[in-house]
């Protein structure tokens, strides 16, 4: 049996960021996800009915939500940490750790999907 190759592990900066739960912006422009609390499609259908809310709500504070409404799939995580410097300057620092912690955050708890550059 043949050993796969390990590919080596993308660098997080270099990765393009994309939404992958609903949202809504709230009345002071900050941003809620908006996950169901039922995640099994058949189970959501069969519990919707009895559950006064079935979707949970997560609110983003004023970082968090200004991050969320930049990201686009376009832009990678160096990106956005280069528009965080321009917008909030020191307050934001180190920007790359806390972006860093933030976006893994993000990924870990599936709101947000990675996309690599890189066709390989």
């Amino acid at each position: 049996m043949k050993k796969q190759a390990k590919q080596p592990a993308a660098n997080l900066l270099d990765l393009k960021p994309c939404h992958n739960v609903a949202w809504e912006k709230t009345n002071d422009d900050r941003i809620a996800l908006v996950t169901p609390r039922v995640q099994n499609p058949v189970l959501r259908k069969l519990f919707k009915p009895l559950l006064k809310n079935p979707d949970f709500r997560i609110f983003l504070d004023e970082y968090g939500s200004w991050i969320w409404q930049h990201i686009d799939g376009d832009k990678t995580v160096s990106q956005l940490g280069e528009l965080m410097e321009q917008q909030f300057g020191e307050a934001i620092q180190p920007v790359y750790d806390r972006l860093g912690l933030y976006i893994n955050q993000l990924a870990r708890h599936r709101f947000i999907l990675l996309q690599d550059n890189n066709p390989f």
